[in-house]
């Protein structure tokens, strides 16, 4: 699945946006405080999920980043290998085109049929998730002036 959409911020400010989500993320999961300087290409976290059939331990990796330009996480998935990417083009000085893909490595024909199936709702919930952190980065530079 990719999604891609233009937003009227920089590269940094969206970049800010990630490296603060995953500065709230990892300290749940790691036994050492993360700083900015440490999310980067390599980094290895677990963290757990709460499944029908018990807990699942998922281990995350960054795979690729490039501040301001891409980050790829690489996440374990019961049966395989799930990728979450964040591509970004700049535009203008003030303005972006965002490239979302998920992207699925399984060994079972059921999990890569039933993620295409969901595909549909998943693209229209991501173009959802982008147009709230475009106004929330918006909402949060207004403040701050």
């Amino acid at each position: 699945m990719i999604v891609k959409k233009k937003m009227q911020i920089t590269p940094e400010a969206y970049f800010e946006f990630i490296m603060e989500h995953l500065l709230a993320e990892l300290p749940k999961s790691m036994q050492k405080k993360i700083t900015k300087k440490d999310i980067k290409k390599g980094l290895k976290y677990r963290q757990t999920y709460k499944l029908a059939k018990g807990d699942f331990v998922s281990k995350k990796e960054i795979v690729e980043f490039e501040y301001g330009v891409v980050y790829k996480l690489q996440m374990d998935i019961p049966d395989g290998y799930q990728y979450i990417e964040h591509r970004v083009k700049k535009l203008s000085d003030n303005e972006i085109e965002v490239s979302y893909e998920e992207s699925l490595d399984s060994s079972k024909a059921s999990t890569s049929l039933f993620h295409k199936m969901k595909a549909r709702s998943n693209k229209k919930q991501m173009l959802q998730r982008l147009a709230a952190i475009e106004e929330y980065i918006i909402g949060k530079k207004e403040e701050a002036e």
